[in-house]
């Protein structure tokens, strides 16, 4: 099913241009519609000149700030954070608008009694609509996601900088990843007990052995750039005695 769905996906990629605005604009509609329907808790004849009339102006309007947001310009299975927080600016100036075009319209006859709080219920729709779809062709090519398999459980020696892109670079990377970061230490009293991309500091270097049995971590990294061969040292005696192997911190350049 899911190979299916991805074979006429491929099929259509090259006009995917045109099929995503005008195939999202009809959502939009819809969602406009059913902002309605959950208000008044039903659709009377009377509203139906209205949302035809805001459907015209407001849809179009909607899907071009869409557009001026590059929501259209990265394919959805590549959806990260940052195109669900574009989602969200373009929903709440998509509903600015709407509110601009109901506030300018209001003394046409067909627009008396319009319900206001359809202004916040298309908001809360389209948000949840637009991110979901994204969201679901992601977790379509990358059903790891959802069924995410552990890789070998990495304890990240070292909090700073370089500690933090690692755990980046490895929370970010393919979900086929075959490393997990599952905790940080730092000799630092001030970053133990933080959270890092997820992953908490939980102790320092006296602490490696400790965390190694109780977590069942198979490969430590030393990530401190600036450690003197005094500080390796001594780390590498809290290494030998968890009996793990330690990995290269420079194996990150070349990771996928």
């Amino acid at each position: 099913m899911r190979r299916n769905i991805i074979q006429i996906i491929d099929r259509y990629r090259r006009y995917k241009r045109v099929i995503v605005p005008f195939g999202e604009a009809a959502f939009f509609t819809l969602i406009l519609f059913f902002s309605y329907w959950i208000r008044l808790g039903g659709i009377d004849q009377r509203y139906i000149p209205q949302i035809i009339f805001i459907a015209l102006i407001f849809v179009p309007i909607k899907t071009s700030l869409f557009w001026v947001f590059k929501l259209y310009h990265i394919s959805f299975r590549y959806t990260s954070l940052h195109e669900i927080i574009e989602v969200l600016k373009a929903s709440l100036i998509s509903a600015a608008f709407l509110s601009l075009i109901t506030m300018v319209t209001r003394d046409l006859s067909f627009m008396q009694g319009y319900p206001r709080s359809v202004v916040f219920i298309d908001l809360m729709l389209t948000f949840l609509v637009s991110s979901g779809i994204r969201l679901m062709f992601r977790l379509i090519y990358f059903p790891e996601l959802v069924e995410k398999k552990v890789g070998k459980k990495v304890l990240v020696v070292g909090a700073g900088s370089a500690g933090e892109q690692l755990i980046k670079k490895l929370k970010t990377s393919s979900p086929t990843s075959s490393y997990t970061p599952v905790a940080l230490v730092d000799d630092d009293p001030n970053k133990q007990g933080s959270i890092i991309h997820g992953i908490r500091v939980m102790g320092s270097k006296e602490d490696i052995p400790r965390i190694v049995n109780n977590l069942s971590i198979d490969e430590i990294t030393i990530s401190i750039p600036s450690a003197s061969s005094t500080q390796l040292r001594e780390i590498m005696e809290y290494v030998r005695e968890s009996r793990v192997k330690r990995k290269d911190p420079a194996w990150i350049n070349s990771y996928p």
